[in-house]
């Protein structure tokens, strides 16, 4: 019976503790994830900033495999290139030792008061009504859950179970290796580096039997197994997300081949003469700070031998309106890969806007021809309206507001697609109508100049060019201005009874033309101002 309570209560830690990793880092990414985002890109395109990034970010997750799926999720979305992804991935892994260190001074003795505090952060998240309060308290509550986990791991049955397995392992040359294997094993059941040197500290405190020689070994198997999970996220995304799973696994692959050349140097003996669990602290401090410092000059050639190993083709299948898994992981991650992804379908309408509607050009296999276009076009809107929606149930508050806009702006794209169909075939109309030349002329150049509209949102809204909302509205104005003319100048056509066309497909025409121009002004427009203007306009 006491086995039984035992190991429940091993495996209680273990929930307790992977589930509070996970509400600390979902909560840390509702309160500041946006802003991680920002800075990620801030940070990346120095590897040195770059490596601090990963190293702060780690220290606030509280986990490396969080930090480095982050980055891997981000390269999958297409928000960060290998070669800035690397150096974040060196960084995190020396970001994980300062949790180790804090677990080093016996804070597991304070399970009881960290339970407590659990319970009275839980009473408070739950009784309160202002969500700020709530996003705020959410994270501390799985801060103090992770060291109520680390307390229930500390059992002594399991501390000695493992410590008796470390002991036997005696297979001469190979017992590196076989200790290695545990290691590796070790930290892929427990799904955690962190999880798996709480255990260590404890099985290597309560023995004098275990070396630190033994321990060092179990580590770099530790440090490899905790790889898996990144590797594994990254697995079916985008070729250098692929690439970004293998360099958080070749770090601590090339960390260990180096260490076991190191170990019959007995630079360990070092350590000997400070508190054991901090001995293992410190051997995973150097053993990054030395990886750290050889790799991070060589980051550049350290990408480049990447792409030279993961050569697999990327499919030709491979739907870029499509949101891998891993990066649904990360809802900021999610919504800015759909950002980019709105804008990708208001570029292939521009172009197909472009390409097939051609004033006084269209025939009826042109029509057929658009028509089909238009039916895939619509096929990815609503796959990324899908993704939207999916998305908007992971957010709250400013986020979850921002995410509106987005599917506000793809909701725009499914009546810019009915617009265009119409504008087509009102167009094709009046080419058998034969407009007044001189109308037709001017009605061309307005055409002309909405492409060019079209084509100036687009660069506003890819950065392109710099303009405020005053500009695009200015631009807007002077397309309404010739829309109004070309009627104009038609009625008095009209009244001088020369009417050669029906009025009411010209102007059927000019709508449709003008309401998808404007659509794209809103979307430049939003590009333009600051988000917490918009935010105030719309509830107001």
């Amino acid at each position: 019976m006491d086995i039984l309570y035992a190991i429940l209560e091993f495996c209680g830690g273990i929930g307790a503790f992977l589930f509070g990793v996970k509400v600390m880092s979902n909560g840390l990414q509702a309160v500041a994830g946006k802003s991680i985002q920002d800075k990620v890109h801030k940070f990346a395109h120095n590897k040195y900033a770059g490596a601090g990034f990963g190293f702060g970010i780690t220290v606030l997750f509280q986990s490396s495999t969080a930090t480095t799926t982050l980055a891997v999720s981000m390269v999958s979305a297409g928000l960060l290139t290998l070669g800035e992804a690397v150096p974040i991935i060196f960084g995190s892994n020396l970001g994980t030792v300062v949790t180790q260190a804090i677990v080093s001074f016996n804070i597991i003795k304070l399970t009881t008061v960290f339970a407590g505090l659990t319970g009275v952060l839980a009473i408070i998240y739950a009784s309160v009504k202002s969500e700020r309060v709530k996003r705020i308290v959410y994270p501390f509550i799985g801060f103090c859950l992770m060291f109520v986990g680390c307390g229930l791991m500390g059992n002594d049955f399991i501390t000695g179970f493992i410590g008796d397995l470390i002991v036997n392992v005696d297979l001469g040359f190979f017992s590196g290796i076989a200790l290695f294997g545990f290691g590796f094993v070790l930290a892929v059941v427990l799904q955690s580096s962190l999880s798996a040197v709480i255990v260590l500290i404890g099985v290597y405190g309560a023995t004098t039997a275990i070396s630190l020689t033994s321990i060092a070994y179990v580590l770099m198997g530790v440090n490899v197994g905790t790889t898996l999970t990144a590797l594994l996220a990254a697995i079916g995304g985008r070729r250098d997300s692929l690439r970004a799973g293998v360099a958080h696994l070749l770090y601590s692959v090339l960390g260990s081949i180096l260490f076991f050349a190191l170990m019959p140097t007995g630079w360990l003996n070092l350590l000997e003469n400070i508190d054991k669990g901090f001995q293992i602290v410190m051997f995973n401090v150097v053993f990054n700070t030395v990886m750290l410092i050889i790799l991070l000059p060589l980051s550049g050639a350290y990408t480049k031998m990447l792409k030279r190993i993961v050569r697999t083709k990327p499919s030709k299948y491979i739907d870029k309106y499509a949101i891998p898994p891993d990066v649904m992981d990360f809802p900021q991650v999610a919504m800015n890969t759909l950002q980019k992804q709105t804008v990708s379908l208001y570029k292939e309408f521009y172009n197909m806007f472009k390409g097939e509607i051609i004033s006084f050009e269209s025939n009826e296999l042109r029509i057929e021809n658009f028509k089909k276009l238009k039916e895939k076009f619509e096929e990815n809107i609503d796959k990324v309206l899908a993704n939207g929606t999916e998305i908007y149930a992971r957010l709250d508050g400013a986020d979850a507001a921002e995410m509106n806009l987005v599917n506000d702006r793809l909701a725009d794209l499914k009546y810019i697609s009915g617009y265009a169909a119409r504008a087509f075939r009102f167009s094709y109309n009046l080419k058998k109508t034969k407009l007044d030349e001189a109308i037709a002329a001017r009605f061309e150049g307005y055409f002309t100049r909405v492409i060019d509209f079209m084509e100036k949102c687009l660069s506003v809204i890819n950065g392109d060019i710099s303009a405020d909302s005053d500009h695009i509205f200015e631009w807007q104005t002077e397309l309404d201005n010739e829309k109004r003319v070309i009627q104009l100048a038609h009625i008095k056509l009209i009244k001088e009874g020369s009417r050669k066309t029906d009025f009411v497909l010209l102007g059927d025409t000019l709508n449709n033309i003008e309401s998808i121009y404007s659509k794209y002004g809103i979307f430049a427009t939003i590009k333009t101002r600051k988000y917490e203007q918009i935010i105030a306009d719309t509830n107001s």
